[in-house]
């Protein structure tokens, strides 16, 4: 491909981007960046900013992936020794080494999934490394200024091509060229350094991170479609290198806080909530003015000269009115609303917190307003219930994008590894070492090593089941067995034969129960509770037997007595 071609469709994607990020700087960041809204040149009121919803965002991610998600590997294979040589490739290749990189692999999960919260969706992508001989797949996110998708793309994982732009240092231009073998590449990139500093202006509005690009980075492309990857310069028009995409798809993954099909970003948390979080602020903001200002407020002053340039209402202001008699005046504003502060407060924060998907703030009363939101044990249970709710799903979210992530970065690690003709080791554990010799005892050798020539290998598709997903759903099952012993155990007391037919039940609940609970040996309690629950059983039958007998028993002697009585 040409660079007239790439120009094209680069301007194509800049336009799209556009469009597709106007709010990003002004509403976004402003929000998650906790900075104040600055109108006509003037900071407004107070600089304070409620950070609730950008609380929410930053904790979010770091609530729903507290460690790296670990994981079992289906492959679909008549052998399940490919299961266990999937799964670890992906760990000993790919998640271990990103792990020890410049930021570690669940930090860049954490940023990959507040990225999403903040904009609605964020990209990552996946390149192939080689360094000193450590081969790997590495894990990159993206900022969204240096994102362009294919312009009119309906979503970031149906794109045909993308362009990721990357900002360099001088270093890094000459490393790459020292680093480089091809004349043409050299070239190019001295192309680059002879051009000068600095990248073009986008014309797109700064964030309030990044307000000007420093003059000492350089700024190059790099193109992706499903046949290749080129990196030029669009300062000079050079490119710079372009290689086969082994992949056959783009090597990325957008994830996504909510998919709506109809932005490319998708809807952000701070979308949901962005009105109710500026009401807050302005609350706040003009709670704090005007506490400031009655501490100073203006001045009415008599007997002096009226100075036009001194009338301004503003607090500590004197304005000087002119009149004959000397006397100066005090100029208070009415604090009566803020009063009810507390409650206006918590009330514009249930506001918020009730529009976003996974809010469990039981700090706030119903008082305000808001039934869901309670202090009672039910509100807060159901409180509780429904920020579960809301963290499956952003879990289910990540774990769905976590899964194609792994896909992708394993089919480009063995397509890379069958290019190089590079085969590559598997030292497995005493445990897989021994699954794997039961179906072929000559796999491995004395070390428990696998040697695997990738060159054998077709790409690949691997159902990935996360461990936590099996734990949350086995707590939901424990707590729904729970909960249906409880109520019948209610029903029990109010039901006489309930109550009776209970003791036939009972022994296969608690087993229930001790199978779910993750304990080990727990076949073995649940067999000795069912044996101690039917002894308790039989010897309580066999004392209700033993009293009615001897009731039996002594109803002819108290018959008898009554007898003897008579009347008098």
């Amino acid at each position: 491909m040409k660079y007239d071609d790439l120009k094209e469709k680069l301007d194509a994607s800049i336009d799209y981007m556009k469009q597709a990020t106007r709010d990003f700087s002004d509403v976004n960041e402003q929000v998650y960046y906790r900075k104040p809204v600055i109108e006509d040149g003037k900071m407004q009121f107070s600089d304070l900013v409620d950070n609730t919803l950008a609380s929410y965002i930053e904790k979010l991610p770091k609530d729903i992936v507290q460690k790296i998600p670990t994981f079992t590997v289906d492959s679909k294979e008549d052998s399940k020794v490919w299961d266990l040589v999937y799964e670890g490739i992906l760990y000993d290749y790919i998640i271990d080494p990103n792990a020890f990189s410049s930021f570690s692999l669940l930090q860049k999960f954490w940023e990959t999934m507040r990225a999403g919260a903040i904009y609605g969706g964020a990209l990552a992508y996946f390149l192939y490394s080689n360094v000193n001989g450590t081969a790997t797949v590495e894990y990159r996110n993206v900022y969204w200024r240096d994102l362009y998708p294919e312009a009119y793309a309906g979503d970031g994982n149906s794109m045909n091509h993308v362009f990721i732009r990357g900002l360099y240092t001088h270093d890094d231009i000459v490393n790459m060229q020292e680093n480089a073998t091809d004349k043409k590449t050299k070239k190019a990139l001295e192309a680059v350094l002879n051009y000068g500093k600095g990248a073009k202006d986008r014309d797109m509005p700064r964030s309030a991170i990044i307000q000007n690009l420093p003059s000492n980075l350089y700024e190059l492309f790099l193109y992706i479609d499903r046949k290749q990857m080129i990196l030029f310069s669009d300062n000079t028009g050079e490119i710079i290198e372009a290689e086969d995409n082994v992949l056959g798809e783009l090597p990325i993954e957008m994830f996504y806080s909510d998919y709506d099909r109809i932005s490319f970003f998708g809807r952000s948390l701070i979308d949901m909530a962005y009105p109710q979080q500026q009401a807050l602020t302005s609350f706040l903001r003009n709670f704090i003015y005007t506490s400031d200002y009655n501490t100073k407020p203006a001045k009415f002053v008599k007997g002096m000269a009226l100075n036009e340039e001194t009338f301004d209402l503003e607090k500590d202001n004197t304005m000087f009115l002119g009149d004959s008699d000397g006397d100066m005046k005090l100029l208070k504003i009415d604090t009566d609303i803020y009063r009810d502060f507390n409650s206006i407060y918590s009330l514009l924060k249930a506001c918020i917190l009730t529009s976003l998907p996974a809010s469990s703030d039981t700090s706030i009363s119903a008082e305000v307003g808001d039934p869901t939101y309670s202090k009672t044990p039910a509100g807060v249970k159901d409180q509780e219930a429904k920020a579960t709710i809301g963290n499956n799903y952003y879990r289910k979210a990540f774990e769905h994008f976590l899964s194609n992530t792994l896909n992708k970065m394993l089919n480009i690690f063995l397509r890379e590894s069958a290019k190089a003709g590079v085969p590559f080791k598997l030292q497995f554990g005493t445990k897989y070492a021994k699954l794997i010799r039961e179906e072929d005892p000559r796999m491995l050798d004395e070390d428990n090593t696998l040697v695997i020539d990738p060159k054998g290998i077709k790409n690949v598709r691997v159902n990935i089941e996360f461990n936590s997903t099996r734990e949350i759903a086995k707590e939901e099952d424990m707590k729904r067995l729970q909960t249906f012993i409880s109520g019948l155990f209610e029903l029990g007391k109010s039901n006489a034969q309930i109550g009776e037919a209970l003791k036939y039940v009972l022994p296969v609940l608690i087993q229930e129960l001790a199978k779910n609970s993750n304990l080990e040996n727990s076949d073995k309690i649940a067999e000795l509770l069912k044996q101690g629950l039917e002894t308790v059983n039989a010897q309580a039958e066999q004392q209700q037997a033993q009293q009615a007998q001897e009731q039996q028993q002594a109803l002819p002697q108290q018959l008898q007595a009554n007898a003897g009585g008579g009347y008098q």
